[in-house]
Parts: C-alpha cells; sequence; structure tokens
C-alpha cells in the first residue's frame, strides 16, 4: 500500500495546486500498485477507482481521450468488482457518470450522456438528504442535464438542471469546499436560460455567481481558467444585450488571462481562442482599430490547427474565419486574404455546406 499512499499524496498536491507533474507520477504509482495487487486481492477495487480518477482528471488537463477511455473502463470494472449494496455504490456510479459526461463533451456522443445522466439520477436515488454526498450528486446531475438541454432543447432538463442547482447552493454554504463547483453550475445553467428568454435579470444573476465563483478559484486553483473563461462569456453577452463597452474590455481581460493558463493541448484552449476572437471581432466593430483584427486573426488561425479537417467543430471555425477575413478586406480595401478565403471556402464546400456570406 506504500505506493498507493504515495500516490494519494500525489493527487493531493495536484488538486491543491494543479501540478501535473504530480498528476502524472500518481497515475504511474497507481499503475504499480495495481500491478502488485491482481484480483482477488480485497482492496483492488480502490486502486482501480483511484486510478480511474487520475486518469479522467488527465484528460480535463489535456484531453486525453486515450487516458478517459481507460478510466470509463475502470469505472465499469470497479462497478461490477462492487455491485450494490456497497456503501460506496452512490460514489461509484458517481464516478463513471462524470467520466461518461466528459466523454459527451469530447465527442458529442449522445448515447454517454444519457448513460451519465442515468448513473447521476441511480446514485442521487441512493443519497436522500442529510446524505453528505448529496450536493456533490445534485451538482454532477445538474451539469449533466444542462448538457442533455444543449443537445436537444430539453427545457425541462433545463429547468431541472436549475432547480438542482439551487438546492445545491443551499446544501454548500461558504466554505464549503464544493461551492465554487456549485456556484459555476448554477452560472452556467441561467446562461442557457437567459439565451432562452433574453430576461436581464437571469443575465445578471449568471454573472454575480460566475464573479463569486472566479473569487473562489485563485491561482494556481486549477479551475482559475474556466472560471475566467465563464465569466468571459457572460461579460461578452452582456455587453451585446446594452452595448456596455467596459464588460466587452473586463471580457477580453479575462480571456486572455485564461489563454495563459491553457496552454496546448489544454482541452478548454480552443473555446477560449474562439470567445477571445469574437470578442476581439466585436472591439473593432465598437472601436474600429485594425490591432483588434489583426490579433483576432491570429487566434482564428490557431484554432484552425486545433480543429482539423474532420473534427466536428471544423465547419463552424472555417466559417468564422471566413467572416473575420471578409471583414478585414472590407475595412482595408486589401486583397492578401482573398486567395485564403478562396481555399477556406473550398474546404467548406468539401463538408457538403455553403458559408453564408453575406447572412451574418
Amino acid at each position: 500500500m506504500l505506493l498507493n499512499n504515495l500516490a494519494n499524496a500525489l493527487w493531493n498536491l495536484y488538486e491543491r495546486n494543479g501540478d501535473a507533474n504530480a498528476l502524472n507520477k500518481a497515475i504511474l504509482h497507481n499503475h504499480d500498485a495495481l500491478a502488485l495487487c491482481p484480483v482477488p486481492h480485497p482492496e483492488w477495487w480502490i486502486l482501480l477507482n483511484n486510478l480511474a480518477n487520475a486518469l479522467q482528471r488527465l484528460c480535463g488537463q489535456d484531453g486525453d481521450v486515450n487516458a478517459l477511455n481507460e478510466a470509463i473502463l475502470h469505472n465499469h470494472d470497479v462497478l461490477a468488482l462492487c455491485p450494490a449494496p456497497h456503501p460506496g455504490w452512490y460514489m461509484l456510479l458517481s464516478n463513471l457518470a462524470s467520466a461518461l459526461q466528459r466523454l459527451y463533451e469530447q465527442n458529442g456522443d449522445a448515447n454517454a450522456l444519457n448513460e451519465a445522466i442515468l448513473h447521476s439520477h441511480d446514485a442521487l436515488a441512493l443519497c436522500p438528504a442529510p446524505h453528505p454526498g448529496r450536493c456533490m450528486l445534485l451538482s454532477n446531475l445538474a451539469s449533466a442535464l444542462q448538457r442533455l438541454y444543449e443537445q436537444n432543447g430539453d427545457a425541462n432538463a433545463l429547468n431541472e438542471a436549475i432547480l438542482h442547482s439551487h438546492d445545491v447552493l443551499a446544501l454548500c454554504p461558504a466554505p464549503h469546499p464544493n461551492r465554487s463547483t456549485s456556484l459555476n453550475t448554477l452560472a452556467n445553467a441561467l446562461m442557457s436560460l437567459y439565451e432562452q428568454n433574453g430576461d436581464a435579470n437571469t443575465l445578471n444573476e449568471a454573472i454575480l455567481h460566475n464573479c463569486n465563483t472566479l473569487a473562489l478559484c485563485p491561482a494556481p486553483h486549477p479551475d482559475r481558467s474556466m472560471s475566467l473563461q465563464n465569466l468571459a462569456n457572460v461579460l461578452q453577452s452582456l455587453y451585446e444585450q446594452n452595448g456596455d463597452p467596459n464588460a466587452l474590455n473586463e471580457a477580453i481581460l479575462h480571456l486572455r488571462d485564461a489563454l495563459v493558463l491553457q496552454p496546448a493541448p489544454h482541452p478548454l484552449r480552443p473555446f477560449s481562442l474562439h470567445c477571445l476572437a469574437k470578442a476581439l471581432l466585436s472591439l473593432h466593430k465598437h472601436t474600429v482599430k485594425l490591432g483588434s483584427l489583426d490579433e483576432a486573426i491570429i487566434l482564428r488561425r490557431e484554432l484552425l490547427t486545433l480543429h482539423p479537417k474532420g473534427h466536428r467543430f471544423r465547419a463552424e471555425s472555417v466559417e468564422c474565419f471566413v467572416e473575420l477575413l471578409d471583414t478585414y478586406v472590407v475595412v482595408t480595401g486589401e486583397v492578401a486574404y482573398s486567395e485564403e478565403i478562396k481555399v477556406l471556402q473550398r474546404d467548406f464546400e468539401d463538408l457538403g455546406l455553403r458559408i453564408r456570406r453575406g447572412e451574418r
């Protein structure tokens, strides 16, 4: 168990400061510990569960889908080794649900998301109030339900997500360690509701919760980059709603800070690149400064390299980049990007689509 203890210590170090080296060493020691404790060792399921959790976190840090698939495999194996009424059954179900949701976020597999929601509901049913694990389970279920809404527009899923998110906050008063996650989940759900109903009060509540989340994630908190990104997005929506340039400038500032914390291959880097390029285009339209367009072009070009042909977001990336280059040509009268626009249009047409130039 010495290897397992060392792996746990390294895991705790990673949780405190986000040290990627500590996480990689923890995974290495988890593998070694498993090799020394084959089935039917009584603690084999514990070692397997620890490894699965570490691999899932590795995917969250660098987007390693192979690590995520291995984590899901181990999660299934752990459940098979610990059937109900095992006292940790709810946690094992929750771990598998979290891994499946992350898989959905990686590849858009609706079956993975539906399975995640099923396991989350089952785990929650095993933890009636005042079970100490109920807070985390409600938060995970709310997050998965919001993803379901984003996938198919199911308003009932969104409403259930918001209901669970409010319940979570009530169960996680400061300084509860899960409060930042709970605030973030509620803010995201409210943002989805705002996009549906356009209610300014909903948007303001989302901004408030995102600000509070960021305050609970000071550097080097591993969730700080995500909190910066989320706050930036709601501020950009505020700018789109009321034209407040301060909101746009603050959004750009937070997105730049987020990108510093998200070097490639960080899985959140592509979305931050997209959001910052979008915000810079808005800034150009507000200030008519070419520097904003130049920076946005650099970001869009990097995003295309992260979304190669065959990537599920390739079409969106190409279309946004063409829009940006079109804007540059119109503003400057230069034709430097004309040939690149033609190449990108052919790329888009290869996907069986048509860029809607002039219709945006």
